[in-house]
């Protein structure tokens, strides 16, 4: 699936802290969407970004968690159409989360081939509107 999304970045996955006392993300996959540790996560990855968007709350983060759990067992959007919330991909549910919870988070989705979309680049980049939380700048 990755050589199919451009930029730099080819995956995003929503922190949604520990589950049995095992920290854990959901992420959007082939598979659909699921619950996976964030070991597993980590242990397929070449790289890893971690981003907190700017102006939630605690609470705020917590209920966008909450809102990409309510996805798990989701299909994958294959056809990446934005406005559908029947089938999601990685960066649509990661955006879908925080979206929900702060309509006035003005993270505008960009258009590409004609829909409007959301890449897992356009969060690595947008400085404005998350934070790095790792890796530590230097």
């Amino acid at each position: 699936m990755g050589l199919l999304i451009p930029g730099e970045w080819k995956h995003v996955a929503v922190y949604v802290g520990e589950m049995n006392g095992v920290p854990c993300v959901v992420e959007a996959l082939d598979a659909g969407v699921t619950l996976t540790t964030l070991m597993d996560f980590m242990l397929t990855k070449d790289r890893l970004l971690v981003r907190r968007p700017i102006g939630f709350t605690a609470e705020q983060r917590v209920d966008a968690a909450r809102v990409a759990l309510e996805q798990v067992g989701t299909p994958y959007d294959y056809h990446f159409v934005y406005s559908d919330e029947k089938a999601w991909y990685c960066s649509e549910l990661a955006y879908h989360a925080y979206f929900s919870i702060n309509k006035n988070w003005n993270f505008t989705p960009r258009e590409m081939l004609g829909e409007v979309t959301i890449c897992p680049d356009d969060i690595a980049y947008a400085d404005k509107k998350f934070e790095t939380i790792y890796p530590p700048k230097s």
